[in-house]
């Protein structure tokens, strides 16, 4: 089973949007995994990484945490309007 938590700040021109997901498998830390070598076509590549690669790389903040028997991966994102 896997828990899905949004939570948003905002005031009219900025804000910030949380985003915790937990699920009671095993430990397992995704941020650990070795970046994929992007450099090299999809044939190339090795299966596997691209996706917590994305998200890496597109939130302002991405950590992990094994708590209570449970994997929680939190993502943070903030954005301005100009």
């Amino acid at each position: 089973v896997c828990t899905i938590r949004l939570e948003t700040q905002h005031t009219d021109t900025d804000g910030i949007v949380f985003i915790e997901l937990t699920d009671s498998g095993k430990p397992f830390n995704p941020l650990e995994k070795e970046d994929p070598d992007i450099t090299l076509s999809a044939d190339e590549r090795e299966i596997g990484g691209l996706g917590i690669y994305m998200v890496k790389k597109s939130m302002d903040q991405v950590t992990y945490d094994y708590c209570n028997q449970k994997n929680v991966l939190r993502l943070e994102k903030s954005w301005h309007i100009a």
